[in-house]
């Protein structure tokens, strides 16, 4: 395995498009490591930090609001009008 890919190994996460913890992504002719949303949420959870975080799709349409400045957001679920997602929300 390449020298540049190696330091993945230290997070324990695996990779396994079922689980999408950990990507290998071809950039430039080269694989690279890419660590997935719910690889984030793993190693979050390690820290013991948190108790619990959710993470859910929000489709076109459902946003209402967001705050960039507060990170604070609005969603309407009722008003799905695709089921193409735009966003991700986690809960934490």
């Amino acid at each position: 395995m390449p020298s540049h890919l190696q330091w993945w190994q230290k997070l324990d996460l695996p990779i396994d498009k079922n689980l999408g913890d950990v990507w290998i992504v071809p950039y430039g002719g080269k694989a690279q490591f890419q660590l997935g949303y719910k690889g984030y949420i793993q190693l979050a959870l390690r820290t013991g930090q948190y108790k619990s975080i959710n993470c859910i799709p929000i489709h076109e349409g459902e946003l209402e609001k967001r705050n960039p400045l507060t990170e604070e957001i609005e969603i309407e679920f009722e008003k799905r009008e695709f089921r193409r997602s735009n966003w991700l929300c986690s809960l934490f």
